[in-house]
């Protein structure tokens, strides 16, 4: 779950990204749940603004998200940081490409 690196989206697409917990979460269940985007490559002083909304958090212990925009070029780090039932704070990453189709 961390470090993969996802199929490349065309800054024109609103896509839904989903990031797998099962395997960490066991009997617990989410409490609380954030979201950041961050450049990894390339310049963007707007990657925050392309996670759209709020989490789609209905389909736990698969946590989801709207995506947006982007800068043709960049590599975006998307972030979920879960701090579960039990106390546990779990961290989940996945690359984003953005590039022009």
């Amino acid at each position: 779950m961390n470090g993969e690196i996802l199929t490349p989206k065309d800054p024109a697409e609103v896509i839904m990204v989903g990031l797998d917990f099962s395997a960490l979460l066991g009997a617990e269940s989410m409490a609380t749940i954030t979201w950041t985007c961050a450049v990894r490559v390339g310049t963007d002083a707007a990657a925050a603004a392309m996670l759209q909304g709020t989490p789609a958090n209905g389909d736990a212990p698969v946590f989801k998200h709207m995506v947006r925009n982007g800068v043709d070029g960049c590599l975006y780090e998307l972030r979920v940081i879960i701090t579960t039932s039990g106390g546990r704070t779990l961290v989940g990453t996945v690359d984003l490409p953005v590039r022009t189709a």
